[in-house]
């Protein structure tokens, strides 16, 4: 085993990992893009309407975006989440680890989402992050591709052990 591998085993355990991130997240501003590591295990994102777990991984640029930025430097959180609070239901094509549905969720307590998303690695933080903020009732999660004809195609999805 490299050293390489063995400092990432290191680093990406849970509990080493939090302590790591949060420790440098006291001096973000000072610290280059390069030495800011992805997030792993549980992590708060905090918004305008409280905050939301997410299970996550080092592989999901997302979450190193709403760790690092906070969740008003990801694309179009901030409308996204006023929006939210003026509608009933929200359809989160391509939901990925749930990220706008559970904002939605949060934002919102009478929505109804529904979260479509089929890769397997995606679908099962998904599920996780549905149950780690207790909104089984407000988002239906389901594990299918949506697309303009009806058929079958192959789906194919990258095998790795971190996703």
């Amino acid at each position: 085993m490299s050293f390489q591998t063995l400092f990432y085993r290191i680093i990406y355990q849970s509990q080493i990992n939090y302590c790591i991130r949060n420790i440098n997240v006291s001096f973000k501003r000072l610290l280059p893009d390069s030495i800011k590591i992805p997030p792993s295990g549980t992590m708060k994102c905090k918004t305008d309407s409280g905050i939301i777990k997410i299970s996550t991984n080092p592989t999901s640029y997302l979450t190193q975006v709403l760790f690092w930025k906070g969740y008003k430097g990801f694309e179009y959180s901030e409308i996204f989440e006023k929006l939210s609070k003026k509608i009933s239901s929200f359809i989160d094509i391509g939901a990925n680890i749930g990220f706008y549905s559970l904002l939605a969720t949060k934002s919102n307590i009478n929505i109804k989402v529904y979260a479509i998303e089929p890769a397997n690695g995606a679908f099962a933080y998904l599920m996780k992050n549905i149950f780690l903020n207790n909104f089984e009732n407000a988002i239906n999660a389901h594990k299918l591709a949506i697309s303009s004809k009806k058929g079958e195609i192959e789906f194919f999805e990258v095998q790795s052990n971190k996703y």
